[in-house]
């Protein structure tokens, strides 16, 4: 099976989208260009994806972990771990300059894709005894749904979705994976 996803909701609608449909079936996935009001991509201009991941070593046995996408904004950190137990992990994936215009190019949600899954993965396996994960997504929707399709559903734990609602990041969703026990 192939898909076009063309997201507009919410992000924790998008990251559970990608959940569904698994990083199995071929999707391609498109960001709408507000500048331009189009759903093309604009011509190549030697777009770098541009991503840092940082997973922070705060937690010793930790069992919660949390998962921050700074693409499109900056995550007020204090807030966030004020409002987390206090055995959690945190990491974090991101651009230097997060900003509403970060996504231009499909290799960027590629990379995104993969460079979560790398994370999810080595978190899967340093730390199997984490009972939940957290993911605080800013950023674009097609990005959300690629790092949804990252959640493996066999291995993952349960994993709580956050939506910002200013000043703060509230919970929105929780994904019940076959690996929840």
């Amino acid at each position: 099976s192939r898909f076009a996803v063309f997201p507009l909701g919410p992000v924790s609608a998008c990251i559970y989208l990608g959940y569904l449909l698994t990083n199995r079936p071929t999707v391609r996935l498109f960001q709408y260009h507000r500048d331009v009001q189009t759903w093309k991509w604009p011509s190549s201009d030697g777009v770098s994806p541009g991503l840092s991941i940082d997973v922070v070593k705060n937690v010793e046995s930790p069992t919660n972990m949390a998962f921050l996408f700074e693409l499109s904004f900056r995550i007020d950190r204090s807030r966030i771990i004020s409002m987390l137990p206090n055995d959690t992990r945190s990491g974090s994936i991101g651009t230097p300059d997060p900003q509403t215009s970060w996504l231009r190019d499909p290799r960027q949600i590629r990379t995104l894709g993969a460079e979560t899954r790398e994370v999810f993965e080595d978190c899967i396996n340093h730390w199997p005894q984490a009972q939940q994960w957290h993911i605080i997504y800013a950023g674009p929707a097609p990005g959300g749904v690629i790092v949804g399709q990252q959640l493996n559903p066999t291995v993952t734990p349960p994993v709580r979705l956050y939506e910002y609602s200013y000043p703060n990041h509230i919970e929105s969703l929780v994904i019940e994976t076959s690996g929840s026990g």
